[in-house]
């Protein structure tokens, strides 16, 4: 069996993550309401953006982004 390891970062989470292509979408959408822009050039400025903190935080809570792995 081939296991591909992927490395996890920010943009790929935010932007290219297969797994979570849906959430990624209503995440981009709600950002583009809020500042009236498209996909953040840099995720920094995403996270850093006061007005795209609901966006963010409804995109954490759908894909479990950030949970606690378990013990």
């Amino acid at each position: 069996m081939l296991v591909v390891s992927v490395t996890q970062t920010r943009d790929r989470l935010f932007k290219d993550c297969p797994e979570w292509k849906s959430q990624q979408t209503i995440l981009w959408v709600e950002v583009m309401m809020d500042i009236g822009r498209w996909k953040a050039q840099w995720i920094r400025d995403l996270l850093a953006d006061e007005w795209c903190g609901r966006a963010v935080q409804d995109f954490s809570s759908t894909t479990g982004i950030g949970r606690r792995a378990p013990a």
